[in-house]
């Protein structure tokens, strides 16, 4: 019936009998898979999965890191004042069914990695941290992995109502770090850290991008405390097959005091203008994974990577400035008008994972956030 449906409204599109990995006596391997992970896993297990999983090797159906929590201003519209904190039932009413029914499993890896959280907004933000690294590096991975990773479908993109998992936007079309570290990975032309190798790799994500002769990588090193451990500078040109991923080179392991180092990478074109920009928090030690004890919503990790010095980066005030703007939109012939704001850190300090929002403060207490803004 479903193969006749198809025929009788003309679809024009390749379908397929499974999203499983099932075999048919006539059409052979479905060339799918939905092996999961449902729930959270680190940003390594992407690459090193063994051929068996969710990893970054075949066409994954449906997949994702799992906990995408409501960032504050969402969870203050969702959950009553009493029920922001502690985590308790509340909370647990916006998760899932069954295994995905609480936060347990995600909270154990987020205070073993980050450290515990003291009240609603430090646990969302923490939260967001450990987000925006995994989701990030599933699509890093399945990217430079291309032609051996077929194509993966993000499980998921959206919820019908406030939830604490599955999302890139939440249920008030607000974005979450999990939007961005999509954004940031699917880019035409990017460069990235490679968890399972330790190198620099530029990804082309669309044939109308390539790299062209005199461009360059800069990839620098920072401890915590903003001091530059090492900076390198690799010429590149990939433009003899611009199509594929492209290592760059492999960069020095470090073990800076505070069990944490930041990498800056920057692609630079032949008139050293950036293309792309990335920024990771790396250990010295990396989160391992237990594969033995792995099923079809998640891997579990033996130990795990500590970014616990990260509570103790001194605080920055950063200095804002703005222009507005306006011009006149010939198409409609209506007035646009337009804020640029321009944010600088005056200090040697690292200023981790800053986050801008735009809020409507006319119509609402709390102000209500505008969905779009980035």
């Amino acid at each position: 019936m479903f193969l006749r449906v198809l025929s009788e409204e003309h679809w024009p599109n390749p379908s397929l009998a499974t999203a499983a990995n099932h075999t048919s006596t006539i059409s052979g391997p479905s060339g799918m898979k939905m092996t999961g992970p449902y729930t959270w896993v680190p940003p390594n297990y992407w690459m090193t999965d063994n051929a068996r999983w969710g990893g970054a090797w075949g066409f994954l159906s449906e997949g994702g890191p799992g906990e995408t929590l409501l960032e504050y201003p969402s969870l203050r519209r969702t959950l009553q004042e009493d029920d922001l904190w502690p985590i308790g039932d509340a909370w647990d009413f916006h998760c899932g069914r069954t295994r995905f029914s609480n936060l347990d499993y995600f909270n154990n890896a987020l205070y073993a990695r980050y450290g515990k959280a003291a009240s609603a907004v430090d646990y969302t933000g923490r939260a967001q941290v450990a987000a925006f690294e995994s989701v990030r590096a599933m699509f890093e991975s399945f990217n430079r992995n291309k032609y051996i990773s077929t194509g993966v479908i993000f499980w998921m993109l959206n919820n019908a109502w406030p939830s604490m998992i599955w999302h890139l936007y939440d249920y008030y079309l607000t974005p979450g770090s999990s939007y961005f570290a999509a954004k940031c990975a699917n880019e035409p032309l990017h460069v990235q850290y490679g968890y399972d190798d330790h190198c620099v790799w530029v990804v082309p994500n669309t044939r109308d991008v390539t790299v062209g002769e005199r461009s360059s990588v800069v990839a620098t090193m920072y401890d915590t405390a903003g001091r530059t451990l090492f900076s390198a500078t690799y010429n590149i040109s990939i433009a003899v097959n611009p199509d594929m991923p492209f290592k760059v080179a492999p960069l020095p392991q470090l073990r800076p005091r505070g069990h944490v180092y930041f990498l800056l990478l920057t692609l630079l074109d032949n008139q050293s203008a950036t293309e792309s920009s990335n920024f990771y928090w790396l250990p010295t030690k990396p989160d391992v994974l237990n594969w033995n004890e792995s099923n079809w919503w998640s891997t579990p990790c033996s130990s795990y990577a500590d970014f616990t010095s990260l509570q103790d980066l001194p605080p920055v005030i950063l200095q804002i400035t703005w222009a507005a703007d306006n011009r006149t939109n010939l198409a409609n012939n209506a007035t646009v008008y337009e804020t640029e704001v321009v944010v600088t850190n005056p200090s040697q300090v690292i200023a981790f994972f800053i986050r801008f929002r735009l809020f409507d403060v006319r119509f609402s207490t709390p102000p209500i956030l505008i969905p779009r803004a980035e």
